[in-house]
């Protein structure tokens, strides 16, 4: 896994982490969770890693969201987005290397 993702200037760290609540519930277990102040991705260590990757781009979306100043998120939209570029970059290795390369 990843160890930090860079967004808008902003460093987030990403932790794996056992037996991740949600924030607002400590009964509710979490896939993934942002903190936005302490700049910190957390994603539970027990998930298969197709699933983790998916929780990392669910975060990422949020992240993208949260700075473009959209605060309320609809969870199943964010999940579709997610999986969506997950799948993209998947499926077009060639995508990143051509992107860097055609934007320098």
């Amino acid at each position: 896994m990843i160890d930090t993702i860079k967004y808008m200037s902003v460093n987030y760290i990403v932790t794996e982490v056992e037996d991740l609540t949600m924030p607002e519930d400590a009964n509710q277990d979490a896939y993934g969770t942002v903190d936005y102040g302490l700049g910190m991705i957390r994603l539970n260590s027990v998930q298969p890693p197709i699933i983790a990757w998916q929780t990392l781009f669910h975060e990422i979306v949020h992240i993208i969201l949260r700075h473009s100043g959209n605060i309320d998120h609809d969870e199943n939209e964010i999940e579709r987005y997610a999986y969506g570029f997950l799948h993209l970059l998947k499926e077009n290795p060639d995508l990143q290397k051509l992107l860097l390369k055609e934007t320098k």
